[in-house]
């Protein structure tokens, strides 16, 4: 698949077959993730991969909008030795702006792989750490539900580019 292509068809996945995904597979989806630019190349962050079926239902009791059932669950989470600064400071925000480029990448590969996946932002953060066992370094900041997609959905209405994009500067309409 051409890289253009996936940015244009990949869409959120929100229904998954029981079919599992090959550790192959879900190394390859971390390493694009981890070889997304990261600022300063610090690097900041940490991935835990979940596949145990008892796990992933403890993770979507604390995950109050996900439905389906996912074949793996991702977590991508934020290296507070690697952030360099503390929350509020252009470090800090810089480090999250990383972990949105490794969100990217790998939901594209996931999308290469003829997996869908969707990205979870709203969730129980002290279940979440207590489930993945976290050290309290890293703090889980995304979670990204992996499966073998039911059917592939249609894609939202796009704005034009004619309201998103200016040349030299902003042309009011």
């Amino acid at each position: 698949m051409e890289l253009l292509e996936a940015l244009r068809t990949r869409r959120s996945v929100r229904q998954w077959t029981p079919e599992p995904i090959s550790d192959q597979q879900l190394e390859r989806l971390v390493q694009a993730a981890a070889s997304a630019p990261s600022a300063g190349n610090r690097q900041p962050w940490a991935f835990v991969v979940v596949r145990e079926p008892g796990r992933i239902r403890r993770l979507r009791a604390a995950i109050p909008g996900m439905s389906g059932a996912p074949a793996a669950i991702v977590s991508i989470c934020l290296d507070r030795r690697r952030a360099d600064r503390e929350p509020g400071t252009t470090e800090y925000d810089m480090a999250l702006l990383t972990l949105g480029g490794a969100m990217q990448s790998l939901l594209l590969a996931a999308h290469t792989e003829q997996l869908g996946a969707c990205a979870l932002g709203s969730y129980h953060i002290p279940s979440i750490r207590s489930i993945l066992a976290l050290p309290e370094h890293l703090d889980p900041k995304l979670l990204i539900a992996l499966g073998h997609s039911v059917e592939q959905p249609d894609g939202p209405t796009m704005r034009p580019l004619s309201e998103i994009c200016f040349f030299e500067e902003v042309v009011a309409k």
